[in-house]
């Protein structure tokens, strides 16, 4: 919710079940059989239909509220939270906002007060993958400094392409006029197209001042000048700018300033969660603060810390029986999701394994779930470190061939660090069979190839990075794999390998990458593949550049 004219609006299921009516989200979770035969009893409240599934039915005029800013929406939602609760004798179950982030702590801890779900859309948005990201970030090891800026009410900037019409808004309808409608100047919160205007309104600005878009990932900004360069990261409406100048820097915010309705937030410190810090020999980003709020926020804060994220001798199996808190543990997943795509490699497996039984979890799969949550209480104060040398891109491949036997497809990992610290990683389930631990090596290496290959031209655009950018080594544990890699021999046992995992052997010829063989237990991608002891997890989560900070 941003500033400015704003409207509250309350939408929600209502529905009557013997006799007791009571308010729920459409979007709480999916209901089994049994739960969707009960909610088609009764009837809607707003609409009054009977006998149907309860629908997003919009609430009368009389229960929305308008607010001057987002420090007007806590009092504003209290109220009618009231009304609801004293005139109609019902319980709001759930509310749902665009993103999530604009209430603000207050909000958050009134919903969790009552038992009340806060849901968040995610709808799309201009924003710098994580890869990028760190990437950008390792630019700082030049003697680059950070600084952080915020859009105000940046979707408000989008400028519309079409005739977008909406009702007058209570209270400041003409009298005289009340059956016209308002035409959209400018794009607001809530249209679908508005975070693609506003990323279009961005473009436009970024260019006309001289900027290049990096063309492997749009929400780059890279400008050279005749003595240095400057990059800005984009993230929906936050942005990160990297200069060695602080006058470049100070003349970009005022290009910002001039156009947009800016915030400085000076040096970047907490930028989406991730704390990033200075060391003495390079830079660290972490996700401390994060991680303990999610272990408060799913009571797993006083549970025993684990030493390894996986437990060797807990078996996943699929559950035939009812799921075990199903909305729980998606939530849970979801979290974990978020801290493994920022900053914590080392958990990658365990969520790739456990997300598999979203749908239908069951007490095995919370038993490994809260293993995870406990490694990270132990691991808890873990974040990426970098250093200025080696500066070299590196990646290491691996795979895990059948491991379960009711399970016919493998476990594809790899991981590419520079000064010493991961910048991307993945762990996969492969999308075919393979026939032998070669065929699912050979799988997970041209997927590592195909990585390699967007890291590389990602280079290519970053003006500190040296040109050419020399090939990229790729480390793998499998000797037959790594043969069969370049080789164009015709044989008839590997025949039936997919066409287009051959494109390992055009990189390779392409000079793009090279591959080279490595011991398995310094392959860097074997955690991200299966289960290991506490000593494995150690050493190798070292290598990645997990280490607790200072």
């Amino acid at each position: 919710m941003k500033s400015g004219k704003l409207q509250i609006e309350a939408k929600a299921n209502l529905m009557e079940q013997n006799g007791n009516t009571s308010i729920k989200r459409k979007r709480v979770g999916y209901k089994a059989k049994k739960g969707r035969a009960k909610m088609i009893k009764g009837n809607c409240y707003n609409c009054g239909k009977p006998n149907h599934m309860a629908k997003d039915c919009r609430l009368p005029k009389k229960n929305q509220a308008h607010v001057q800013s987002k420090d007007e929406a806590l009092e504003a939602f209290k109220l009618y939270k009231n009304e609801v609760e004293n005139q109609l004798s019902k319980t709001i179950k759930a509310i749902r906002s665009d993103r999530g982030g604009e209430y603000g702590a207050p909000f958050e801890e009134f919903c969790s007060e009552f038992g009340i779900i806060h849901q968040t859309t995610a709808p799309y948005s201009p924003q710098s993958n994580g890869i990028a990201e760190r990437k950008n970030l390792i630019a700082a090891l030049y003697d680059l400094e950070i600084h952080q800026m915020d859009v105000k009410t940046a979707f408000l900037n989008g400028e519309l392409d079409e005739e977008i019409y909406m009702e007058q808004p209570e209270g400041f309808v003409v009298p005289g006029q009340e059956k016209k409608v308002c035409r959209l100047v400018k794009s607001l919160y809530g249209l679908k197209q508005a975070p693609k205007q506003w990323h279009e309104k961005f473009d436009r600005t970024m260019l006309s001042n001289g900027f290049k878009i990096n063309e492997c990932d749009k929400c780059v900004y890279v400008k050279i000048t005749q003595h240095s360069f400057i990059i800005v990261c984009l993230y929906v409406d936050d942005m990160l700018i990297m200069e060695s100048n602080r006058d470049i820097i100070l003349t970009t915010k005022k290009m910002l300033t001039k156009h947009f309705d800016m915030k400085d937030m000076g040096l970047a410190d907490v930028i989406l969660g991730i704390k990033i810090s200075k060391t003495s020999d390079g830079l660290a980003l972490s996700q401390s603060h994060y991680v303990e709020t999610i272990l408060k926020k799913f009571k797993a804060y006083e549970s025993p810390p684990a030493k390894t994220p996986v437990d060797l001798n807990l078996h996943l199996a699929k559950n035939k029986d009812e799921p075990e808190c199903q909305i729980e543990y998606s939530r849970i997943i979801g979290s974990l999701m978020y801290i493994m795509n920022c900053t914590r490699p080392d958990i990658a497996y365990a969520v790739n394994k456990l997300s598999r039984f979203t749908s239908n979890p069951s007490k095995d799969h919370w038993k490994g779930l809260i293993r995870v949550l406990r490694y990270l209480k132990y691991t808890s104060n873990y974040g990426l470190h970098y250093t200025r040398y080696p500066a070299v891109l590196e990646g290491y491949s691996d795979a895990n061939w059948i491991s379960d036997s009711k399970d016919t497809k493998s476990t594809s990992g790899y991981v590419f660090t520079i000064g010493g610290g991961a910048v991307s990683w993945k762990s996969s389930k492969q999308t075919c069979i393979a026939r032998s631990t070669m065929e699912s090596e050979f799988i997970a290496l041209d997927k590592a190839g195909e990585e390699a290959e967007w890291l590389r031209n990602f280079l290519e655009d970053i003006p500190c990075w040296t040109k050419p950018v020399p090939a990229i080594m790729v480390h793998c544990d499998s000797q037959s794999a790594i043969g069969r890699a370049p080789s164009s021999m015709y044989n008839g046992k590997l025949r039936h390998i997919r066409r287009r995992h051959n494109t390992i052997r055009q990189l390779i010829s392409s000079g793009i990458i090279s591959i080279d063989n490595i011991k398995s237990k310094d392959n860097l991608a074997d955690p991200l593949t299966k289960c290991l002891s506490r000593d494995q997890v150690y050493c190798l989560s070292r290598g990645m550049g997990l280490k607790p900070e200072n």
